[in-house]
């Protein structure tokens, strides 16, 4: 039967074909409202009996607030409790943490910033400005070596999943990694002397290969997991990683120049 005549656009049989050939959904012809009632309320039925173990799940978790912290992607996972999800939904959550600061990693990488404006003019106080921003991201690096390799074991490798310091690692994660862009930032928008431009762009370029490093943990420790269950070993995952300053010896060097120069 032709019914284009009875409808405003004859367009809406292609997209009612659309959905019976190409989605793979289930599809219920109706001839009397009864019917279609009758289909609803087994649906819902189904819906909240999901619903139901949903709630089952998440009230088996103690502290369960933090799961109302996660995105909907990160509580799937949670949800559906397929093999290693402990270690994928620790990653998800911390792949979503990271992405919320890309906006502040493109101020970074384009040196935007919108903070105090600050001048150091005197090089007593430039040298001392710059102790203190050696040991400032020194500390942070040796905090995030201790963090990640810390949430690593516990997380992925002894497997004593607890959804709660899974939260946390990522969190502690996220906090490190903002507070390396912060750090950059705050070298790059200070104002000092001529003399000092060129050390200061090689301090603020130190970290950029961590910073590259810090950005691939999700992807590496995924493929690492993933490897795993695919050659389905039961040998222990390892996964270390280290952080340090580059261009050590170029900043040095510039260091060294500098203080003769203003001895």
């Amino acid at each position: 039967m032709n019914f284009r005549s009875v409808v405003d656009d004859s367009r809406i049989f292609e997209f009612i074909n659309d959905i019976c050939d190409k989605h793979n959904k289930w599809i219920f012809k109706f001839e009397l409202a009864q019917e279609i009632i009758s289909c609803m309320r087994n649906q819902l039925a189904n819906l909240f009996l999901n619903c139901l173990k949903i709630r089952k799940k998440v009230s088996a978790n103690q502290n369960n607030d933090l799961l109302y912290e996660i995105s909907p992607h990160a509580f799937k996972i949670y949800i559906e409790r397929n093999e290693n999800w402990h270690v994928f939904v620790f990653l998800q959550v911390l792949e979503d943490y990271l992405r919320s600061l890309n906006e502040l990693r493109n101020d970074v990488e384009y040196a935007v910033s919108f903070g105090k404006y600050e001048v150091i003019l005197d090089p007593a106080k430039i040298f001392e400005w710059s102790y203190n921003k050696n040991f400032e991201i020194i500390k942070i690096l040796n905090t995030a070596n201790n963090i990640i390799n810390e949430s690593f074991e516990s997380v992925l490798i002894l497997k004593a999943y607890d959804i709660n310091k899974a939260i946390y690692f990522a969190k502690k994660i996220f906090q490190i990694y903002k507070q390396i862009l912060l750090w950059i930032i705050s070298v790059q928008e200070i104002e000092l002397l001529d003399e000092f431009r060129s050390y200061q762009k090689l301090l603020a370029r130190s970290i950029f290969p961590a910073l590259e490093e810090f950005e691939k943990i999700v992807d590496s420790m995924r493929k690492i997991v993933l490897t795993s269950m695919e050659n389905e070993t039961d040998e222990v995952i390892t996964y270390t990683i280290k952080f340090e300053l580059q261009s050590k010896e170029e900043i040095d060097f510039e260091f060294d120049r500098l203080t003769k120069l203003f001895s």
